[in-house]
């Protein structure tokens, strides 16, 4: 069932068509272009979202380093043992969350990189619709580097999980055709 808004468009445009003696043909160009607008979305939510959660992490509060002496045994006997070894096993854990907050630093580079492609995504769906010639440029680029992304992933994996490769090939192919040969 059609809503009031979507008869009144689609009998103006038949009405339109009538009057032009044409036909309504798909604009392709609208298409890539949205596509282009929304996988940057669905690629740029989630990395900002997961960016968000890695910075809180990073700059909560961490215990300051414990720098106290190790106990003498002789003097203290066994619970100078288990102290020493308390301290030590503490050490060992203090550089496990040293190289930990190591790897949260790449991963925020890393979301941080991924959060400007899906920017850069957007962007270039927009100017896509605009009808931009340097957007155009680079959704060519964009959807010829994802072509071969897709072909190394076709042939690198088995033969039952074809399918979203195949798919992505498809789709980089229609871009690649609309965007050179179907763009006005």
């Amino acid at each position: 069932m059609q809503s009031l808004h979507e008869r009144v468009i689609s009998s103006s445009c038949a009405t339109m068509d009538r009057r032009m003696g044409t036909q309504h043909l798909i604009n392709h160009r609208l298409i890539v272009g949205w596509c282009f607008r929304i996988g940057g979305w669905v690629v740029g939510l989630p990395s900002l979202v997961a960016l968000a959660f890695v910075l809180v992490n990073l700059f909560s509060p961490t215990p300051a380093p414990d720098n106290s002496a190790y106990l003498d045994v002789g003097t203290y006997g066994i619970a100078g043992l288990l102290a020493n070894g308390a301290h030590a096993v503490g050490n060992a854990f203090a550089w496990l969350g040293n190289v930990a907050r190591w790897i949260a630093k790449a991963i925020a580079v890393a979301l941080a990189a991924i959060l400007l492609f899906a920017l850069g995504l957007s962007v270039t769906g927009r100017g896509v619709l605009r009808h931009s010639s340097s957007a155009r440029v680079l959704a060519v680029v964009l959807a010829f580097g994802f072509l071969l992304v897709w072909a190394v992933a076709l042939f690198g994996l088995a033969r039952s999980a074809v399918a979203l490769p195949t798919a992505g090939i498809a789709v980089s192919l229609y871009a690649l055709w609309v965007l050179g040969w179907r763009y006005t």
